[in-house]
């Protein structure tokens, strides 16, 4: 009942079941299973200052205003599945909610469409925030 109210929000709505045993169970099967690694805020500034990666703000619009990472731009969540085709395949994707737990479901639809080298931010803006890094409120430019 939890998983299906957190993922009910995410609008995910018709949950036929779940795995019986969690991902302990997979542990038999790791071909299908995807690991990637969750990158810190702090690694997110180095990136940008040389890698440059698109950061994709999964929060809402009003989040988003209230303040964002420098050059991110904002594809909510709800929104994302429909909005791919903005997205750059030739360059590094990096998504970012509040927290982290909104971002790892924005990676779970990036890499389920083919963008292999999208990751998220561990932590989310409130880490980006708690390390006094500059933050731009207003809309996308």
């Amino acid at each position: 009942v939890e998983a299906q109210l957190r993922l009910g929000r995410i609008g995910y709505d018709l949950v036929a079941g779940f795995l019986d045993g969690g991902m302990r169970a997979l542990a038999s099967a790791p071909e299908v299973v995807d690991h990637y690694e969750r990158i810190s805020a702090a690694r997110l500034a180095e990136e940008l200052e040389t890698t440059r990666p698109l950061v994709v703000d999964v929060r809402t619009p009003a989040e988003y205003v209230a303040g964002h990472i420098p050059g991110a731009v904002n594809v909510p969540l709800n929104e994302l599945s429909q909005r791919l085709s903005e997205l750059p395949r030739d360059r590094r994707l990096v998504a970012t909610c509040r927290t982290g737990s909104r971002s790892s479901s924005g990676l779970s639809i990036m890499r389920a469409a083919g963008l292999e080298e999208a990751t998220d931010q561990r932590g989310g803006f409130e880490a980006w925030q708690d390390g006094r890094r500059p933050v731009i409120q207003g809309e996308n430019p």
